[in-house]
C-alpha cells in the first residue's frame, strides 16, 4: 500500500506576484530544499519566515504542518493545517497532511473524513480514492476499501498501485480467485513490480501448488532481492520438503534484511526445533510472543522463572496459545508442581475442570481479563507453558515414556466404555478429519470427508465421531456415500465440555484424527492415536513421531502427494492392528 509520509509538502507557484509574496515564495522553496534533505529545522524556519513575510500564505502554513507532523508534534501540525485550509479551501496536499495526522492520533473516523472532503472537490483524483482505500484498508473496513480501490481503478485503469491493493484487501476477505485476477493484470501491464508474483506466490502456496509458487517467488526476488517476506516464503517452501537446513538459510537471510520481522524470527525457531537442534530452538522460541497471530503474551508483575531451583518458591503458569497446544504443554505441569512450594495454572476455562483433576495438588484457575487473584497472590515467579520445555527437555531422550497425563473422571469413562461397547464387538476408532479454522492455508493440513472412504471399509470397527464444530450435513453425506453407520454421540459437546470430552474420547480403543486439538486431547489421556499431518509438524523435534505422545504415530503426507496415499496406508493399518487385536474378531474379508 502507498506509504502515507510521500511527497505532501506544497511547491506549487504563488497565486500573486508581489514582492512580499516573491520573497515568501523564495523562502519556502529554500525550505522545500531543506526538507528534501531531512533538514526539518532549517526547513520549518523558512516556512516561518515565509509566513512573516506573507502572513496568508497557505501553502507556507501546509508545509510547516507537514515539519510538525514529521516530528511528531502533532497539536502543532493540527494548528498549522487548519490554518492552511482555513486561508485556502481547496489546498489537496493540507486535507492528506490532515488526515495523516488524524490517523497518526488515533482518529481514522476524522482521517477518512478528512479525504472524503477532499474528494468532493477532486472526485476524478485517483490517488485520493486509492489514499481512501489504504485509510480503510489499515481498519479492517475491507468492504469500503474495496469500493475505494475500484473507483480508483475506474478512473485510472492502468493505476497499478490500486490494483495491488485491490487484491491485497480481496485475500484479506477470502475472495482468493479475484485477488490472484488482480495481481496477474498487474503482471500483464507492470511486469517489474515485485509485489505481483509475490503475492501469486503466497496463492499458490496456500493451495498447495509448491513448484508453481516457488517459481514465483524466484522471479519476485529477482526484482527485489532486498525484501524480506520473499525469503520467508523461500524458507517455508524449503520446510516443506524437508529441507530444514534450506528452511533456516532463507529464514536468517529474512532476519538479515530486516532484524524486526518476527514472523522470521519466529520461523527460525521452529526450523531448529523441527531440525532436533532443541537448545538453540527453545532459546529462539520466545519470538513466538512477537508474530502476528502468535502467542499471546500475558503480564504479571513477577519474575520470569528462568530454570532456577524452586523449592519453597510458589510458581504461576499461564497458558498462551490455541487449546491443542495447552493440552501439549500440560505434560509439563506435574515435573514444575512437584519442583515448587506451590503451582499455580492458569487456563483457557473450559480446560479448568480436566486440568484440575488431572493435577490435584495445583490450583487451576481460568485464564481472566483481570486476572484470576490467585496469579497474583503469594506468587514468587511466573512462566509460561510454552517456556516450560526449554527447562525441562533440552533433548529427546528427556521425554518420559508415559500413557498419557490427563485424568479423566473414571467413573464417566467406564459410562462411555460401556455406551461403546453396546455398539456390538469391534474396535472403537474416534475420527475427526478437519480443523475448525481453514483459512491461509491449514486447509491443507486437513482432510474431506469423502476421501476417508479406504478407512471406513476396514471391517470389525465401528468409527465414533470426534469432529467437534457443526458437521451433520458431512457425516449424513458420508452415510450414504459409504454406507457404513459412523456414530455421533451428540450430547457430548466435544468443543465446550473437554472434561467430559476426555472421558468418552479415553473410552476409545484408537482415534485417527487430523492435527487438531482432538489428537492432542487423545494423545494426552494415553489413548493410541494417528496423526495425520501435511508436511513435518516442528514438534516432532527432528524424530519421526511426536515425543510428546508415546501412543501417537505421525502419517504424513508429502508436499507433492494427495492424501490418497496417506489414507490408503492408514486403511492398512489399522486392517493390521484390529487383526491383531485378540480381543476383536479376525475374518478379515
Amino acid at each position: 500500500m502507498s506509504n502515507w509520509l510521500t511527497k505532501l509538502f506544497s511547491s506549487a507557484q504563488p497565486a500573486s506576484a508581489t514582492a512580499a509574496r516573491v520573497d515568501a515564495e523564495a523562502r519556502k522553496n529554500n525550505g522545500n530544499a531543506r526538507l528534501a534533505a531531512g533538514e526539518l529545522e532549517l526547513a520549518a524556519d523558512c516556512y516561518r519566515q515565509a509566513i512573516a513575510l506573507d502572513p496568508h500564505y497557505a501553502e507556507a502554513y501546509n508545509n510547516l504542518g507537514f515539519v510538525a507532523l514529521a516530528q511528531g508534534r502533532f497539536e502543532d501540525a493540527e494548528r498549522h493545517l487548519n490554518e492552511a485550509l482555513a486561508l485556502d479551501p481547496d489546498l489537496t496536499n493540507a486535507y492528506i497532511n490532515l488526515a495523516t495526522l488524524q490517523q497518526h492520533k488515533g482518529e481514522p473516523d476524522k482521517a477518512a473524513g478528512s479525504l472524503r472532503q477532499l474528494l468532493v472537490r477532486t472526485p476524478d483524483s485517483a490517488q485520493i480514492h486509492n489514499q481512501l482505500g489504504d485509510l480503510l484498508q489499515s481498519q479492517n473496513r475491507l468492504d469500503e476499501a474495496c469500493v475505494c480501490y475500484q473507483d480508483a481503478i475506474g478512473l485510472d485503469p492502468e493505476f497499478v498501485d490500486a490494483h495491488i491493493n485491490l487484491g491485497t484487501a480481496l485475500q484479506k476477505q477470502g475472495r482468493i480467485d479475484e485477488a490472484l485476477a488482480c495481481f496477474q493484470h498487474v503482471l500483464a501491464i507492470k511486469p517489474d513490480r515485485f509485489e505481483a508474483p509475490y503475492n501469486i506466490g503466497v496463492i499458490l502456496e496456500n493451495r498447495g501448488m509448491v513448484d508453481e509458487a516457488l517459481s514465483r517467488f524466484e522471479t519476485a526476488l529477482a526484482l527485489r532481492p532486498d525484501f524480506a517476506g520473499t525469503y520467508n516464503y523461500l524458507g517455508n517452501i524449503a520446510y516443506l520438503k524437508g529441507d530444514f537446513d534450506g528452511a533456516l538459510k532463507s529464514f536468517r537471510q529474512a532476519l538479515a534484511l530486516d532484524p524486526r520481522d518476527e514472523m522470521a524470527r519466529s520461523n527460525v525457531a521452529f526450523a531448529l526445533l523441527a531440525r532436533g537442534h532443541l537448545d538453540e530452538g527453545w532459546n529462539a522460541y520466545v519470538a513466538r510472543f512477537y508474530r502476528k497471530n502468535g502467542s499471546v503474551k500475558r503480564s504479571f508483575p513477577q519474575q520470569a522463572w528462568e530454570g532456577e531451583a524452586l523449592e519453597g518458591k510458589a510458581l504461576l503458569i499461564w497458558g498462551e496459545q490455541g487449546v491443542g497446544d495447552e493440552i501439549l504443554q500440560a505434560g509439563l505441569f506435574q515435573e514444575m508442581i512437584d519442583r515448587s512450594r506451590r503451582c499455580v495454572i492458569e487456563c483457557t476455562p473450559k480446560l479448568v475442570p480436566l486440568f484440575a483433576r488431572s493435577f490435584p495438588t495445583a490450583q487451576v484457575v481460568p485464564r481472566s481479563d483481570p486476572p484470576h487473584p490467585a496469579t497474583l497472590a503469594d506468587i514468587d515467579v511466573q512462566c509460561a507453558a510454552g517456556s516450560l520445555a526449554r527447562w525441562l527437555r533440552p533433548s529427546v531422550a528427556s521425554f518420559p515414556s508415559h500413557r498419557g497425563y490427563l485424568s479423566p473422571d473414571p467413573d464417566r469413562v467406564a459410562f462411555w466404555r460401556s455406551r461403546l461397547d453396546a455398539l456390538g464387538p469391534g474396535l472403537k476408532v474416534g475420527f475427526a478429519w478437519r480443523s475448525k479454522i481453514l483459512s491461509n492455508g491449514r486447509h491443507l493440513y486437513c482432510t474431506t470427508l469423502d476421501l476417508w472412504g479406504p478407512i471406513f471399509a476396514v471391517p470389525g470397527v465401528h468409527f465414533i465421531n470426534l469432529q467437534y464444530d457443526q458437521c451433520t450435513d458431512e457425516l449424513a453425506d458420508a452415510r450414504r456415500r459409504f454406507g457404513v453407520p459412523l456414530h455421533a454421540f451428540d450430547e457430548v459437546d466435544l468443543f465446550n465440555d473437554l472434561a467430559e470430552a476426555a472421558a468418552f474420547t479415553q473410552a476409545l480403543d484408537l482415534v485417527v484424527s487430523a492435527p487438531t486439538a482432538s489428537s492432542f486431547l487423545a494423545g494426552a489421556v494415553g489413548v493410541h492415536t494417528w496423526i495425520m499431518t501435511y508436511g513435518i509438524p516442528w514438534q516432532t523435534l527432528g524424530t519421526n513421531h511426536f515425543p510428546w505422545f508415546p501412543a501417537m504415530r505421525l502419517f504424513s503426507r508429502r508436499w507433492d502427494q494427495e492424501w490418497d496415499a496417506t489414507i490408503e496406508t492408514i486403511a492398512d493399518e489399522l486392517r493390521a492392528h484390529r487383526a491383531s487385536n485378540a480381543s476383536q474378531p479376525s475374518d478379515d474379508a
